[in-house]
């Protein structure tokens, strides 16, 4: 029995710190105030989606968020109301997500969506929900808030920096600016 306790003791540290170092590690990469993927997160995130992608010839879509009026709302408000209203559209926007899909907080009211194996049909159908979803909640109806959104569809030749820096304006399910090859 003092063999097994032995053991377990020498076993003790180092289980603590590997999850402090996994704590530390999540802490690293997540946006603190709404629990979604930070922009180091994405930067990884992007750059598997791509490799893979490339790989396979797997389609994704880069979807950017911004939210329209939440400077506005910020100044008039105080950044409490902002922090109320960027937490309750990540919630409602995480709703509209498969699991699969990453959401990003790139940091003020600006988000991204990496939609894993989709491609131009599936951003339609998710926009057309974020924006329904945004346009039925009392929070965002009460300040004007509402979101636009841009998608970038990957090709083989795409890099970060292309799916990022397309010029990407307003993506609703009727008039949906989408990148192109």
């Amino acid at each position: 029995m003092s063999s097994l306790t032995g053991f377990q003791k020498s076993l003790v540290f180092p289980l603590r710190n590997a999850l402090a170092f996994w704590q530390l590690q999540q802490m690293a990469l997540k946006d603190t105030l709404t629990g979604v993927g930070n922009r180091a997160m994405y930067n990884d995130a992007i750059a598997r989606a791509i490799q893979y992608g490339t790989r396979y010839k797997e389609d994704f879509v880069l979807m950017i968020l911004d939210l329209d009026n939440f400077k506005n709302v910020n100044d008039s408000y105080g950044h409490q109301t902002g922090d109320d209203i960027l937490t309750g559209f990540t919630q409602v926007v995480s709703e509209c997500l498969r699991a699969e899909d990453q959401m990003f907080r790139f940091g003020g009211d600006e988000f991204a969506i990496i939609l894993d194996k989709q491609g131009l049909d599936a951003a339609k159908i998710v926009a057309s929900r974020i924006h329904f979803a945004v346009s039925q909640q009392s929070q965002f109806i009460k300040y004007g808030v509402s979101t636009s959104i841009g998608c970038a569809c990957f090709n083989v030749n795409d890099t970060t920096l292309t799916l990022l820096h397309v010029q990407i304006k307003h993506c609703t399910p009727q008039n949906m600016q989408v990148k192109t090859a």
